[in-house]
């Protein structure tokens, strides 16, 4: 979905409406309240961040069983940019989504995956 870490650990400060991921201020980054757009399958995926105990634990025994080693820093959430700079092809309103700015998008995360590579990552959330 392309929260952060940080933001999928504060879940007292997340809320779902209207098929729209609220992350609050409090949670978020740069300390400003964002609604995220909920792709189909998404929601399902949201049920799994809702409180869970030990989350960071939960996820190194998933990455363990796919016999994934290295794992770099918040990889996840560094992934999801590109593929929603794809989705939106709209700078701004990836940013908005993501909780970035435009400047930030277009020097970190442009052109960095295919059309093609968007559309199988987005598939892994039906």
């Amino acid at each position: 979905m392309g929260l952060r870490v940080s933001e999928a650990k504060n879940t007292e400060m997340l809320g779902l409406r209207d098929r729209f991921l609220i992350v609050g201020a409090k949670a978020a980054k740069t300390r400003t309240r964002r609604v995220m757009e909920l792709l189909d399958g998404h929601e399902q995926w949201w049920k799994a961040v809702k409180p869970l105990k030990s989350l960071l634990e939960r996820f190194e025994q998933l990455r363990e069983s796919a016999g994934i080693h290295d794992w770099p820093m918040n990889a996840m959430r560094h992934t999801a940019p590109s593929h929603w700079l794809n989705f939106y092809q709209d700078e701004a309103k990836a940013a908005l989504h993501l909780g970035h700015s435009p400047a930030m998008l277009h020097s970190h995360y442009k052109a960095l995956v295919t059309r093609r590579e968007s559309e199988e990552f987005f598939e892994l959330w039906r």
